[in-house]
Parts: structure tokens; C-alpha cells; sequence
């Protein structure tokens, strides 16, 4: 790689983890000043590499989390209450943006609704359910991410299955509303350990399970065809 490659390449990654350290510390991330190292006085392959490894949960791991409460804990905790707190901030949406009755459907005698008459079409909560946890596995990865993508097609097959139901899955997705917190942080986990097989592997399984658990749930006859996911790890 000629140098100008490679300084290119570098301040590309360079600016990479200094956005996310700006982000981070916006959510309430601190103890992050010190993780960018300085600029090398030669540019090699090993030190755009060394910025590379600086994703965002590497990041977490390094940092602390300053809590709503004021409480500090580590970044990994607190990534965790992130989840936790948007899993229910959508559940929070889902239930403001349900339409209401049309004046039509209501009973005698009854005044007009505040919002009625506004028109327009609202947002399908399965669909939104859908894209929150699609998102969610998305939204640290890119297309070259295997662990994102194996998560990924297995919740598309899973969608796939239920919304072929004769509810369109409706069952399914009641289900997997109640359990999305769970759903997210096995998720995180498995996308937290995708450079060791092993553990990846372990969370992986989580996934599936949750999954499974949910169209069991629904009344669904779906198989895993891997069907190892109640398997033990060590």
C-alpha cells in the first residue's frame, strides 16, 4: 500500500473512532480521552489496524457509564440499560401511534376524539417491531459483519415463517413485544463475542432459543433445521 494509501486509510479510521468517542460521550460514556492514540510519526499498516480494533464495544469495555441516577458503572453495564431503556421507549411509541377508531365505528352519542379526522396511514406495530430489532442487530455492523448477517438471516427465515401464519404472525410478534429486551441483550452479547466462535456461538444459541420460544408461543409447528441451539456449551 503506497503511503498516501495509507494515510488516507489512516485518518479515515482516525476520524471513525473519533466520532464514535464524540457519540458515545454524548449518551454518557465516560474515561474515553485516553483510548485514540497519538499519530504515529510513520504511518504503517499496524497502526490503521490498531484503529480498526476500536469498535464500539471494544469501547465499552474501556469505558464507564454515568447513569440517569448519576450512578457510574461500567460501559458494558451500561450498554446494557441503553438497550433496556430503548426497548421500552419503542414499546412506548408502539402504543401512541395505535390508530384510533374511526368516527364512523363510534358508538351513538359520543363526541369527536381529539385527532380524529387527521387521515393518513399509521404505522403497522408488527412492522415497527420488525424494524427496531433489524436495526438493532444493523446498527454497529456493516455488510462485511458474518456475525450480524448470520443473526440477521435467521431472524429474516424466523419473520418469514410466522408472517406466512394465518394471523400473519400477529401471535408471534404479541409474544416477541414482551420479550425484545431479552431478545436485544443476547444479541449484543453474541455480536460482543464474534471473534471467538465458541462464544459466539453460546449467545447465537440464546437468539434462537428466544426466537424458537416466541413462535412456540404462537402456536407454531417451526423448526430450527440446525436444531442445536438447546445444545450445551463449555
Amino acid at each position: 500500500m503506497a503511503n498516501e494509501e495509507l494515510l488516507r486509510e489512516y485518518r479515515k479510521e482516525r476520524k471513525r473512532v473519533r466520532d464514535l468517542i464524540r457519540r458515545m460521550k454524548k449518551r454518557g460514556y465516560i474515561d474515553l480521552d485516553d483510548i485514540l492514540p497519538p499519530i504515529p510519526k510513520k504511518i504503517t499498516k499496524g497502526s490503521i489496524r490498531r484503529l480498526q480494533e476500536l469498535t464500539p464495544r471494544k469501547l465499552q469495555e474501556k469505558s464507564r457509564y454515568v447513569t440517569e441516577t448519576g450512578e457510574i458503572v461500567s460501559g458494558r453495564k451500561g450498554r446494557l440499560l441503553e438497550i433496556k431503556k430503548a426497548s421500552k421507549k419503542g414499546q412506548e411509541t408502539v402504543r401512541k401511534k395505535r390508530p384510533k377508531r374511526p368516527e364512523s365505528e363510534k358508538e351513538p352519542g359520543k363526541g369527536k376524539s381529539a385527532g380524529s379526522g387527521t387521515g393518513g396511514r399509521m404505522p403497522d406495530e408488527k412492522d415497527i417491531i420488525k424494524r427496531r430489532i433489524r436495526g438493532f442487530i444493523t446498527q454497529y455492523s456493516d455488510e462485511n459483519d458474518e456475525g450480524a448477517k448470520e443473526i440477521l438471516d435467521e431472524f429474516d427465515r424466523i419473520i418469514a415463517d410466522q408472517e406466512s401464519k394465518e394471523d400473519g404472525g400477529q401471535a408471534f410478534y404479541d409474544k416477541l413485544k414482551e420479550r425484545e429486551e431479552e431478545l436485544c441483550i443476547s444479541i449484543d452479547m453474541a455480536l460482543h463475542y464474534k471473534s471467538s466462535s465458541s462464544n459466539f456461538k453460546k449467545h447465537f444459541s440464546d437468539v434462537k432459543r428466544i426466537l424458537q420460544e416466541c413462535a412456540n408461543a404462537s402456536g407454531s409447528d417451526f423448526i430450527d433445521p440446525d436444531d442445536d441451539f438447546e445444545l450445551p456449551f463449555n
